[in-house]
């Protein structure tokens, strides 16, 4: 059995990582590529998101919230070690073909029970006229009481949905009618809302649409309101109560997506798509399923692909039915989309959970991070209550952390960048394993800034420090 993850880090990187912290028993210390005390984190017990370290039994996670570095147990012999694929299948004991990053990650078997082609998926439709009439008053109604709320309000502020993100998606707070038994509802009759009359087999009733008490989530597609969910609090909740109720009427099989992005982030409930699209990375659009075992519809089939990349970020389970959804559909979204890569986050089962560790901005560094370069751009500061840092005490010395970390690579590898007269990466000779991260780093304006400053078509560490140089001259 190889050794577990966190020994590799700490024969690899000088001190920290010497206890667990926090409750989830991660480790942090330096960052091996930008360095740090404490940026760097290690997640012993993360699942392992790849087929090679799935078949070797390795798990384990690592994250930095500076550079973005990431990955898993396979990624860091690969990222860090700098190993190749013959090295990395003898040193785990599993066969495969001596092949590069690309082909060993689609080296998974193909299934061909793995679920629907895409010319067998269900086409966009609505529910009648009158229900979205009712369900649209019904929203707008709740939209309004939102912030009638503080605790929803700080709670949804806290898993990465700020009150702007949370207006524009209509999200709104439902208080419901006290009930003689239960939490407080509403009900609604079905025909009033243009539904279909339903007989209860239970009581031998007509049924109505209940609507309890929580948070609600409309879906929206080109004008038209195709669902109304209800997120229920955790005290109106029984032993085996769902937490999310779909109201009566609404159209399941839509997702929820941002039309034409140029890159996808996968999610499961829609709570993380919004804090995917407050992270505010240029390009990027978020597609909630809504439920695990859920296939696109044909609308956002096209759109999905049609997209540079597709992060699948949902939240499988590590156990039980939960894994085996899970692994049911990542063999989909493997099989229907050759873009499409399996991306869990650093910390937690979901985006939500881990902006609750470790807050909205290093969510949108995590996305940045896994984005193609030509995507790897620095986007505006994520929305919401964002701390700004205090100002330098002395800009002339000061390196931009992003500067730091290129010229980190630059000093622990024989690295040559070059670069053309606006500052823009061309090229680089050095090790073949960093090249992405050199261009992650390249292609962020604060760097490209400093490039052009530079002056030189060619940049090693050798004048890499003289635009710091000019500064303190002047």
């Amino acid at each position: 059995m190889p050794v577990e993850l966190i020994e590799l880090v700490r024969a690899r990187v000088p001190g920290g990582f010497e206890h667990p912290v926090g409750g989830r028993g991660e480790y942090q210390g330096p960052c091996p590529v930008c360095g740090g005390t404490d940026r760097f984190r290690v997640f012993p017990d993360q699942a392992p998101s790849g087929d090679v370290a799935e078949r070797a039994g390795v798990s384990g996670g690592y994250w930095c919230r500076q550079c973005g570095l990431s990955g898993d147990y396979v990624q860091w012999l690969v990222d860090v070690e700098g190993w190749d694929w013959t090295k990395i299948f003898d040193f785990l004991s599993v066969e495969g073909e001596a092949a590069g990053p690309a082909s060993a990650k689609r080296e998974r078997p193909r299934r061909d029970s793995a679920g629907r082609t895409l010319d067998q998926l269900n086409p966009v439709t609505f529910p009648p006229l009158k229900w979205q009439e009712h369900a649209r008053k019904f929203v707008e109604e709740c939209a309004a009481r939102l912030q009638s709320n503080p605790h929803l309000l700080q709670w949804l502020e806290h898993r990465g949905v700020p009150l702007d993100i949370a207006q524009a998606y209509q999200l709104g707070w439902h208080a419901g009618e006290p009930q003689r038994n239960g939490p407080p509802c509403i009900y609604r009759n079905r025909e009033g809302w243009g539904l279909d009359k339903q007989i209860s087999p239970k009581t031998g009733r007509l049924k109505s649409i209940w609507i309890p008490r929580g948070l609600v989530v409309p879906n929206e597609r080109d004008g038209q309101l195709a669902a109304v969910r209800i997120r229920r609090p955790n005290q109106d909740l029984g032993e085996n109560d769902d937490k999310y109720i779909l109201v009566a009427g609404s159209e399941q099989k839509v997702v929820t997506i941002t039309p034409n992005a140029r890159a996808y982030v996968v999610t499961e409930a829609a709570l993380d798509g919004l804090a995917v699209m407050a992270a505010a990375q240029p390009g990027v659009g978020m597609c909630a399923m809504g439920t695990l075992s859920m296939y696109p519809d044909q609308q956002a089939a096209g759109w999905l692909g049609e997209a540079t990349g597709i992060l699948n970020a949902l939240d499988f389970e590590p156990q039980g039915k939960g894994e085996q959804h899970g692994n049911k559909f990542r063999f989909w979204w493997d099989q229907r989309y050759p873009q499409c890569r399996r991306t869990p986050v650093p910390a937690g089962k979901d985006p939500g959970e881990f902006v609750e560790l470790h807050g909205l901005p290093a969510l949108g560094a995590w996305i940045r991070s896994q984005l193609s370069p030509v995507m790897r751009v620095t986007a505006p500061p994520p929305r919401g209550n964002v701390t700004a840092a205090p100002p330098p005490k002395d800009k002339k010395l000061q390196i931009p952390d992003d500067v730091e970390a290129l010229r980190l690579l630059l000093a622990t590898n024989r690295l040559e960048i070059h670069v053309g007269e606006n500052g823009n990466l061309l090229g680089c000779r050095g090790p073949a394993e960093i090249h992405d991260r050199v261009a992650l780093l390249a292609h962020r304006p604060v760097v490209a800034r400093w490039l052009r400053e530079i002056g030189e078509c060619e940049v090693t560490i050798r004048n890499f420090l003289k635009p710091l140089e000019s500064a303190n001259e002047r």
